[in-house]
Parts: structure tokens; C-alpha cells; sequence
């Protein structure tokens, strides 16, 4: 998957993928296709570029135009140092870590712009590649699939996530049709019988009930 980046970017990143003006129609340095989407990414480094582009307008411009992209992230690369009452370390201007926060929150709300930290620039060559890894994916549901073991955070879940969550553990039963199934019938059906019920789920074939009714009887 090709990955295209703004000429106005340095050659170490322009060298992972193809430069272009096009990404800057989008307000992008960086514009990853996927599967029916386009992921634009804007990249700051911070703190220099970051405020300079705070206080003329162009991170405020460039951020808008990003949502023309389906997906949206902005890369702060640098490691910034913070006094201890949180202001950041710099001669010429006064920022502070709650000024900052208050910013990326306000980008996640409005615009819709999640927030990537690197350390540096190699950091970013590696958080870019993960994008493109992460855009090609045909499904991005990692976070719903069964667990292996215990939950480590102990989080509570609800009747459904529950359900679904047993749901997946018949063959051939993702997390997407273990909600739709769960959906459909409002619990974990205990007999799979009643094939004019599933067969009105969709995704349940009659293959796919034959296989449920070998399991459970």
C-alpha cells in the first residue's frame, strides 16, 4: 500500500512512500489509503513547529482540512520537558500541559483528530509504517474480539458483553455476528432448533446453523 507524503517534508520521510502536493490538499503530510477510507495524518514537531503553527493560524487551518479524511490523527513528535508546576521549559513563551490537553481534547471533539506522541523522527517513520499495517486490515475490532485469560483491568461488563463474549467461543462466530445474534434474540440463545429465528440474523446460513446444532443440541 502506498503511502503518499507532502514534498514539504524532510527526505528520511518522503523516502517511505511516494511525495506528492496531494496529501496538502487535505491538510495532510501524510495521506494512507485503506479499505474504503482515507487515514490523513498531520505531523507537528514538537514544541517549535507546534506553536509556531498554533499562533499563525496554520495548525488550526491544516486541522479543518484534515476532515475531508475519513480518519484523522496528528503526530507530535519530540520529547518536551515540563517544569514542575507544568509549564513547558522554553525561553520565549509561556505553555503549559493543561493548555496542551485542553487543545487535543478540543481536536478529538470537534474534529475528530486522535492524538499520536513519538519520541523523534525515527519514531515516526515506525508509528506511519504501523498506520499503513493498521489501514490495509480488512476489520479493526482487536478490542472486541475474545480474550485470551483473564482481564488484567477487571473491567465490568455488561449482560451482552458477556454474551457475546460466549457467543465467540462457537467456531466460526466473530465479534460482529455474536452481537448481531445476541441482538436478535436479546440473550445467548440456548438451542439452536429454531432455524426460522437464526436464519433471520444476518450472516447465519443453514451451513453455519447445521454446524451450531452439532455443538449445542
Amino acid at each position: 500500500m502506498t503511502i503518499l507524503v507532502s514534498g514539504q517534508e524532510p527526505e528520511q520521510l518522503r523516502a517511505i512512500g511516494t511525495s506528492s502536493g496531494v496529501p496538502e490538499d487535505y491538510g495532510a503530510d501524510f495521506l494512507i489509503p485503506g479499505k474504503g477510507f482515507f487515514l490523513g495524518v498531520q505531523r507537528k514537531v514538537f514544541p517549535s513547529d507546534f506553536l509556531s503553527s498554533l499562533h499563525d493560524g496554520r495548525l488550526h487551518t491544516s486541522l479543518v482540512k484534515l476532515t475531508q479524511c475519513e480518519k484523522r490523527v496528528l503526530i507530535l513528535e519530540g520529547k518536551p520537558s515540563w517544569t514542575t508546576s507544568g509549564f513547558l521549559v522554553d525561553d520565549y513563551v509561556q505553555f503549559s500541559r493543561k493548555q496542551l490537553r485542553g487543545l487535543l481534547m478540543s481536536a478529538h471533539e470537534e474534529l475528530g483528530i486522535h492524538t499520536v506522541w513519538t519520541d523523534g523522527m525515527l519514531d515516526t517513520i515506525d508509528a506511519l509504517r504501523d498506520m499503513v499495517r493498521w489501514a490495509a486490515k480488512p476489520r479493526h475490532d482487536s478490542l472486541f474480539t475474545r480474550p485470551n485469560g483473564k482481564d488484567p483491568y477487571k473491567r465490568k461488563y455488561t449482560e451482552r458483553d458477556k454474551g457475546v463474549f460466549l457467543l465467540q467461543g462457537f467456531q466460526g462466530i466473530g465479534p460482529e455476528l455474536a452481537g448481531r445474534i445476541y441482538d436478535h434474540f436479546g440473550r445467548v440463545p440456548l438451542r439452536w432448533d429454531d432455524e426460522g429465528a437464526l436464519i433471520k440474523v444476518r450472516g447465519v446460513g443453514k451451513g453455519r446453523i447445521g454446524k451450531l446444532k452439532e455443538i449445542v443440541k
